[in-house]
């Protein structure tokens, strides 16, 4: 079991998307009027490029050349499957969320490269999201990444490698993120 979806809301049609290891849809009914599609997403952890983020002599290019390779063209698939999703179910409102295994455009920006090995990295796979209307939620609360990174990989073991590679992005007119959060401590 790879995408899952935990709602307190009924679920309606579920959607095919992509590859069915790496992105799906399923509609959440809201009440009679209003639904939503809801979008579980994981995108491919190989190859594992924390070394050369790491590493700083090592190129942007050589860093873009591999992601776009791997989860940019992903995300590309799945961003074209959802424009034919909502154009058919005519969706007012939209939630992709889950582990994209990369890091934030939004992230590794000249602002913050202190923090992130020097590196300025336009992460192509959350900067097609961004392209294609999509709202990072936790950045639109928290839009400095120095202050508050909400690194998801890994919290709980703060002097390895950290980034923030899960997100969870929506778009539509009747959706708005009022708070985001990430879970740094281990529960017991």
């Amino acid at each position: 079991l790879n995408l899952c979806l935990l709602s307190r809301y009924p679920l309606g049609k579920s959607f095919n998307i992509f590859k069915p290891i790496n992105a799906g849809g399923i509609e959440v009914l809201l009440n009679e009027k209003n639904h939503m599609v809801v979008c579980p997403v994981w995108l491919s952890f190989k190859p594992n490029i924390k070394g050369l983020l790491m590493n700083e002599s090592v190129s942007i290019d050589t860093i873009l050349n591999i992601e776009n390779a791997t989860r940019a063209s992903e995300a590309t698939f799945i961003l074209s499957e959802l424009v034919k999703l909502s154009n058919e179910f005519n969706s007012s409102s939209l939630i992709l969320a889950g582990d994209f295994n990369s890091g934030s455009h939004l992230d590794w920006t000249e602002e913050n490269k202190a923090n992130k090995y020097n590196k300025v990295v336009p992460f192509p796979a959350t900067l097609k999201m961004v392209q294609d209307g999509f709202i990072d939620a936790f950045r639109e609360i928290w839009p400095d990444a120095s202050v508050k990174p909400g690194n998801t990989y890994s919290p709980i073991f703060k002097e390895d490698y950290n980034d923030r590679i899960d997100f969870i992005y929506y778009k539509g007119k009747h959706i708005k993120a009022i708070d985001a959060v990430t879970i740094d401590s281990t529960i017991t």
